[in-house]
């Protein structure tokens, strides 16, 4: 799997290395959306939404890093 460090404290892993490289930066983003969409989609079942905007700021953050290519 590719690591992709969006913060000192926190990564995700959204590809593997091989499909990590051979995408574009913006070929990348979809697959991250899809991550975080998926995360909220859980949080919101499981947690009532208590923690959607704690994922909506990850979201930012690991959006930025993919920009970044990280």
């Amino acid at each position: 799997m590719h690591t992709t460090e969006f913060s000192s404290d926190g990564g995700c892993f959204t590809l593997c290395e091989s499909c990590w490289s051979e995408l574009t930066i913006k070929e990348r983003l979809p697959y991250y959306d899809h991550l975080v969409t998926r995360w909220i989609g859980m949080d919101l079942h499981e947690n009532c939404g208590r923690r959607q905007e704690e994922l909506e700021t990850r979201w930012t953050l690991i959006r930025q890093a993919v920009l970044a290519g990280k």
